[in-house]
């Protein structure tokens, strides 16, 4: 499983990578909303501290998110940079 942090607007964000589809990213925050999963860690040294228990759920919220809503593309996060010389 593949942790990553991303910004919507000025506030940063815990993904996952779904296994075998590495370009869909799930929203932690989102996917946890509703779903009674309880509390879901907001960043990666949350998982972390959490230990093997958080990284369990995150992986069950992760195979069973759905793929609206929560679920965003790794294009759609990625930002491009121009460098000049």
């Amino acid at each position: 499983m593949r942790l990553l942090m991303f910004h919507n607007g000025g506030t940063r964000l815990l993904g996952v990578a779904r296994e075998g589809a590495p370009d869909e990213i799930v929203d932690v925050a989102a996917a946890a909303n509703g779903s009674g999963t309880g509390h879901m860690p907001s960043d990666i040294l949350g998982v972390i501290d959490g230990g093997a228990e958080a990284f369990d759920r995150l992986h069950e919220l992760a195979s069973s998110a759905p793929t609206t809503g929560a679920v965003r593309s790794l294009a759609e996060l990625t930002r491009q940079f121009h460098w000049e010389r």
